[in-house]
């Protein structure tokens, strides 16, 4: 009787620990396929199942890495800053740490804070695990981070860009951002403070121009006509209302101007994307913004 409580005790034991190794392989497998499908949030729950049942996994830093970027793309982008630093500080010696570097910096690009991004994109190039394909495309970020933030560093003697970047594309690039003719936004909001419209017409808003001019124009008008007809009290309703209304173009035109470089900005970092071949499905897109008035006098 003994002998065969042990020999169940023995299989039970073999058998459960083959059962293990089969869950194992086959839990993580499942949050890559729910995040492949665009289900982040339940791949992350997953992930995370994963990593409390199996915290000595070697696909740990997996699942990890594949947490932070479930956030990112489920837009909580200050939840996978979070995940990809806590891998970083506990892993940064790990093959999975330049990818997690370079998937920071992209996160930083995104909200267009280029030079906490660049530092990144630094530090992917110059980890000891960065392949070529890697440092390549966070070469590329980092010009176009340090470029659009002023800093022409990176095209200085001793430049960290791998030698098989073409420099002299690059070299070709900050020359013609250099000639980008940029709006200023303390200009814009003067004009249209001297003259209602005035900042909108500088930023080639043309239409927003004329109907500021034209709005502000018939306010002072009818403000004006109230005061001169003694009909005090409409005429300072007017007057609150155009005060708003002029103080409002003020702001609207140095916000347009802010716009139209971030346009241009956007502009030509596709276009240099595209032409220099380092295009890697970084997609701008342009929204159009409408504005409807409707005055009945």
């Amino acid at each position: 009787m003994n002998r065969l409580a042990a020999f169940f005790m023995v299989f039970f034991l073999v058998s459960g620990t083959s059962w293990g190794d089969d869950f194992e392989r086959a839990s993580f497998p499942f949050a890559k396929h729910l995040f492949n499908t665009g289900d982040y949030f339940r791949s992350i729950t997953e992930a995370k199942r994963f990593i409390f049942e199996y915290p000595e996994s070697p696909l740990k830093l997996n699942a990890e890495y594949l947490i932070g970027k479930a956030y990112s793309r489920g837009g909580d982008s200050q939840k996978a800053v979070e995940v990809f630093k806590s891998l970083l500080k506990s892993n940064y010696e790990s093959e999975m740490s330049a990818q997690v570097l370079v998937s920071l910096g992209k996160l930083y690009g995104k909200e267009r804070n280029y030079a906490k991004g660049s530092q990144y994109m630094q530090l992917a190039m110059l980890h000891e695990h960065a392949g070529k394909p890697t440092a390549e495309k966070a070469a590329h970020y980092y010009f176009l981070y340090s470029l659009l933030n002023g800093d022409k560093g990176v095209l200085e003697e001793g430049s960290i860009l791998p030698r098989w970047i073409p420099t002299a594309k690059f070299e070709s690039a900050s020359s013609q951002y250099e000639q980008l003719e940029f709006k200023s936004p303390t200009i814009a909001g003067t004009l249209s403070a001297i003259i209602p419209g005035a900042g909108y017409y500088y930023t080639d808003r043309k239409r927003d121009a004329l109907a500021a001019f034209i709005l502000n124009g018939l306010f002072i008008w009818g403000a004006i006509s109230a005061f001169e007809n003694d009909n005090e009290g409409l005429g300072v309703a007017i007057s609150v209302f155009e005060i708003g209304w002029y103080v409002g173009g003020i702001y609207g035109s140095a916000n347009a101007a802010h716009k139209y470089n971030r346009r241009l900005k956007d502009d030509f970092v596709l276009g240099f994307t595209v032409d220099t071949g380092y295009y890697f499905g970084h997609n701008i897109r342009h929204k159009p913004v409408m504005v409807s008035i409707n005055a009945t006098f």
